[in-house]
């Protein structure tokens, strides 16, 4: 730190004595660092002068360590509130878990208080952090920070976000197709028990998300309208609907039970509620083995279910409302338009 406060003042034509304290020359350093908008070459130089000279008649305590200590312990407590403050608004637990650990993470780098914190040195943090993720795992980080920052901006404690002037990650469009017919043919002969059959049914005719399956009660289910109330995102409440095909198997495993549990699905070993998405994901991966369909997870049977829809006419408003989306954006990512409508379309409005 010396060496760069000696460098500084030589640039301006000024030499600090040599017996400056390190401590000291840092002081000095820092203060005319912040006052170089304000003053030109020749007030700097008098500036350091007057420090080093009133600086002589006093002693500098460090105390890094104690005020290190109190800012972790202050970014912990923000941390935790932010945490709160998305927990009541209806975010998921496994939602808030990952908010918590990408924060925690960030965190534990810094030697500072987090309200203090620039974009100078949120760039490089996400830069090392991206040679090692996806694109998409690194936009996900990034809009997590986005909104911590939002809201420690929203509460009061900063006054500018840094976060604005980092922008979204760009990231390589890939189609991600949806299971061909002869693809969920193979799937329903690789189910070896009703349950799996009934799961894959519904979620080939609703396009639910699989947190939201391994809610479902018995009585969120009319079989008279052929619906379900299903608890989105946010804690927003949504009605789907199902075909005959779901109607079937559904009926005919909920018969084959002989429990009085309330929930719609349960373990197939002990019978219990599913309480994560861990045993339906096997499920998935099982079914994928005997099969030979690869990449069988929850959201490529939302995928299917929106490319269904829009290849037979729905609307992409309706489409959006039975996945839950917030945006048709986000609808436009799932649905596939089949090439045979683009081609029957531009013979119908192209001439």
């Amino acid at each position: 730190m010396y060496d760069t406060l000696l460098d500084y003042n030589n640039n301006m034509g000024y030499v600090p004595p040599l017996d400056v304290p390190e401590s000291k020359a840092e002081l000095i350093y820092r203060v005319t660092e912040k006052m170089s908008k304000y003053c030109n070459q020749k007030q700097l130089s008098e500036l350091n002068k007057v420090l080093i000279h009133e600086l002589e008649k006093v002693d500098i305590i460090t105390q890094e360590k104690p005020i290190l200590e109190d800012a972790k312990r202050e970014n912990e407590r923000l941390l935790n509130d932010f945490i709160d403050a998305k927990k009541l608004e209806g975010r998921s637990i496994n939602t808030l878990v990952y908010y918590k650990s990408t924060l925690e993470k960030f965190l534990e780098t810094l030697n500072k208080p987090v309200t203090d914190v620039r974009a100078q040195e949120l760039r490089p943090y996400l830069l090392n952090y991206g040679e090692t993720v996806s694109k998409v795992t690194l936009d996900n980080v990034r809009r997590i920070f986005s909104s911590f920052f939002a809201w420690l901006l929203e509460e009061e404690y900063i006054f500018r976000n840094p976060m604005n002037k980092i922008h979204r990650v760009k990231q390589p469009k890939t189609i991600k197709k949806p299971f061909t017919e002869y693809e969920i043919e193979q799937l329903r002969l690789a189910c070896t028990n009703l349950r799996d059959r009934a799961v894959l049914e519904l979620l080939l005719s609703t396009g639910i998300r699989i947190t939201e399956l391994i809610q479902l009660k018995k009585d969120d289910v009319d079989f008279h309208d052929r619906s379900i109330i299903v608890w989105g995102k946010g804690a927003k409440q949504r009605e789907v609907y199902f075909g005959e095909q779901a109607e079937l198997h559904l009926q005919m495993y909920l018969d084959s039970r002989t429990d009085n549990d309330p929930h719609l699905f349960l373990a197939l070993i002990g019978g219990k509620p599913l309480q994560s998405n861990s045993s339906l994901i096997s499920m998935f991966k099982g079914l994928s083995e005997r099969s030979g369909v690869p990449k069988v997870h929850a959201h490529r049977f939302r995928r299917t279910m929106a490319t269904w829809a829009v290849n037979h006419g729905m609307p992409i408003e309706q489409i959006s409302q039975l996945l839950g989306h917030a945006s048709l954006e986000t609808t436009q990512i799932y649905a596939i338009v089949d090439q045979s409508q683009l081609k029957y379309a531009h013979k119908k409005y192209i001439r």
